[in-house]
């Protein structure tokens, strides 16, 4: 066989050889993180500065949930939270259209959490063990707080961050109430 016809048969052979490496790629694919995975990801970065794990559950058509989610982003909050938490969402009960947005194992680390039936946004706060702290169920007869708009709320939210963030200062926590009053509905 000519050195030529080697050559020509080369390109021939590479082809397949990238698509079966393309195939193999994206049968790997395991698609988002699972509830798991992101948390065990929160604590060890939370492990690094002595911060607590916020995990919250939520779902796109929820409200409520991107209210929480805007204060705890805001410009007048977001430092403040991020020097004392490591985030970490959840997508959960999401409605049939969007099932594919949901987190894996979101709704079985919900439960878990005690969080089943309570509404969302719901909230867990983890050290950086995984060993739950509190959680948002915390109004009279365990109602979840959910987002933070009655005074009442407000005063048992401050409750959370009171009991998870000590290095938070009353003043610190202050801000937060104000923003959550301000900011109410």
């Amino acid at each position: 066989m000519s050195s030529r016809m080697r050559c020509r048969r080369r390109p021939m052979l590479i082809l397949p050889l990238l698509l079966a490496a393309c195939v193999a790629a994206e049968s790997t694919d395991t698609g988002p993180p699972s509830a798991e995975t992101r948390i065990d990801m929160a604590a060890r970065t939370a492990s690094v500065d002595d911060r607590v794990v916020l995990v919250k559950f939520g779902a796109s058509w929820c409200d409520w949930c991107a209210r929480f989610d805007q204060a705890l982003h805001s410009f007048e909050l977001g430092r403040l939270i991020a020097d004392n938490y490591v985030l970490v969402d959840i997508t959960v009960e999401e409605s049939d259209d969007k099932l594919a947005l949901e987190t894996p194992g979101g709704q079985e680390f919900l439960d878990a959490m005690g969080g089943t039936g309570a509404g969302i946004p719901f909230y867990v706060f983890l050290d950086t063990e995984g060993a739950k702290l509190a959680d948002s169920k915390a109004m009279p007869n365990g109602g979840n707080i959910g987002y933070p708009v009655t005074s009442e709320e407000i005063g048992k939210f401050d409750g959370l961050l009171a009991r998870t963030a000590p290095r938070m200062t009353a003043g610190d926590r202050g801000r937060v109430m104000d923003y959550l009053e301000t900011h109410a509905p």
